[in-house]
């Protein structure tokens, strides 16, 4: 029955990739093609005046994307730094409290970043951040971050530690020279995911990043779709399709070039406390 279960997998792996398929035929697609009943697999006449229409806006759109590239860069170099140095602390100084600490930081990972917007818009407010710096602060704190880099110091044997301390290293050169080189898998793996979530996040983004040089790629890309619809009023299905594919591109080369830290992400946060 090996040929049954082959096939049932290669049906459902069209039937996924279809939609995906059919986003990237559409954007080749003027808007009669892709309304035509029965509808062309392939475009008849292929263009490239929906992908035209939604970079019209010309340079600002590699300004969009050189802001997501700050913010996301930014962001991942942080968020490393500050979590790794949160799992250091609390794997090396066991306190009584440890468990208790480390509980709580797993248990935010359950809370929805969409629930928190109005508390991260106030605190952004509060302390005037500016809208690009809001964005990269209030995405520091990442919990999956912390619990897959700790879970991976503790399996550091405490004797790379103790071997610094008797040469006269401190803490923040033990972390820095030592316990993070050690965790080049769980870097890699962290560094995948928050990549992931900060390139392809677009609410908080865009309630913070209102300016039209201040955007992101995404909330400018869709930004776009808005503004095209406002001139035409016409949902245009192939300018959002165009649309789609270029928000897919960055993510899919994100995913692409860090798949096997994923793996790893999902393979260490199988370890248990």
């Amino acid at each position: 029955m090996k040929w049954v279960k082959a096939a049932a997998l290669i049906l459902l792996c069209i039937l996924f990739l279809f939609p995906l398929y059919w986003m990237i035929a559409g954007s080749f697609s003027s808007m009669i093609g892709i309304m035509k009943f029965p509808p062309d697999f392939f475009p008849s006449h292929p263009t490239l005046e929906n992908y035209a229409r939604v970079i019209a806006p010309g340079w600002i759109v590699l300004r969009w994307f050189g802001n997501s590239l700050l913010i996301t860069v930014s962001g991942v170099l942080l968020t490393l730094v500050t979590m790794g140095a949160a799992a250091y602390s609390l794997t090396v100084y066991r306190l009584r409290w440890t468990r208790a600490i480390y509980l709580a930081f797993a248990a935010t990972m359950m809370v929805s970043r969409y629930s928190l917007l109005i508390p991260l818009f106030v605190l952004v407010r509060t302390y005037h951040l500016g809208a690009t710096l809001g964005v990269i602060l209030t995405g520091v704190f990442y919990p999956l971050g912390f619990f897959l880099l700790y879970n991976f110091m503790r399996m550091i044997p405490r004797d790379f530690i103790e071997s610094a301390r008797i040469d006269g290293a401190g803490e923040w050169r033990i972390l820095f020279k030592i316990m993070l080189p050690l965790c080049k898998p769980a870097l890699g793996a962290v560094m995948a995911f928050k990549m992931m979530d900060t390139f392809g996040d677009y609410i908080w983004q865009q309630l913070l990043l209102q300016g039209e040089r201040e955007r992101s790629y995404i909330v400018g890309i869709i930004y776009r779709i808005y503004e095209e619809f406002m001139l035409t009023r016409l949902n245009n299905y192939g300018v959002a399709m165009a649309a789609g594919v270029l928000v897919f591109l960055p993510l899919l080369v994100i995913f692409l070039s860090s798949n096997r830290y994923f793996i790893e992400g999902i393979t260490l946060g199988g370890v248990k406390e």
